[in-house]
């Protein structure tokens, strides 16, 4: 359990005390990062495409109101999928058919490479993996983002942001198949971490991924990101929780 640390140094103090402890032995700690809302802001993809689906002509001639309005948008971190935008935008009572052709235009674009380039790192993201690579630990970026369509926009995302990013001490795993559940697809790769390393843990925003791996997974240490989630679950009381990865100094 990690509820005792309830500040980004306390975490980053006992990982690295958890390294000082590993170091000689043949089994390694690795620190395994979700990317979505957890390491990266997803807010300039989801403004840009919603701009984008206002500007096609046919949008501004059947919905003429509602593409004046996205015209501007700017989408804000504490709203997760489309819903909770229009709401926001003043939106939500819109026809169906615009709802149905916006969420179509946004999911083709969304879980592509296309904007990929867009997100943002989240404060004090990208120096701390950065920090936890220079003190010996390895680091995994786990993602239900699939293979197939993310794979390239997420590895040149990585590397323009300075995110750590090899084969050998900083790993990129993407979902192969969309039809597999994000929280089981997870689970099954922290597990098979829980055989090569000594100690793993693992950063994430959503409670139901947190919740899968503290049922089914006890010994990885979880940190819940408290951005934004699907509202699903609960995260779980038991396990740290942190709204920021930079360093109050």
């Amino acid at each position: 359990m990690t509820r005792h640390l309830s500040t980004i140094e306390q975490i980053f103090e006992a990982i690295k005390e958890e390294v000082r402890q590993h170091s000689g032995r043949s089994k390694r700690v690795n620190v395994v990062f979700d990317l979505d809302s957890t390491l990266l802001e997803v807010s300039p993809r989801m403004t840009q495409i919603f701009r984008d689906f206002a500007a096609l002509d046919k949008v501004k001639r059947r919905f003429h109101k509602e593409a004046q309005i996205l015209e501007t948008y700017v989408h804000h971190p504490d709203d997760w999928g489309i819903e909770h935008a229009l709401e926001r935008a003043g939106l939500i009572d819109s026809p169906y058919e615009f709802f149905h052709e916006l969420k179509r235009f946004w999911h083709k674009h969304f879980f592509s490479n296309d904007y990929l380039h867009l997100d943002e790192p989240c404060e004090g993201a990208v120096e701390f993996v950065q920090e936890l690579v220079k003190s010996g630990a390895d680091v995994a970026y786990l993602t239900a983002r699939e293979t197939k369509s993310m794979w390239k926009g997420t590895v040149e995302s990585l590397k323009t942001l300075d995110f750590p990013l090899d084969d050998k001490h900083a790993n990129l795993i993407l979902k192969p198949a969309t039809d597999r559940r994000d929280a089981v697809f997870k689970r099954e790769v922290l597990a098979d971490y829980l055989k090569e390393y000594g100690s793993v843990w693992f950063f994430e925003n959503e409670p139901v991924n947190l919740n899968e791996v503290l049922r089914e997974l006890p010994q990885v240490k979880l940190v819940h990101i408290d951005t934004v989630h699907a509202g699903h679950e609960e995260p779980p009381q038991e396990v740290a929780s942190i709204e920021t990865f930079k360093f109050q100094r």
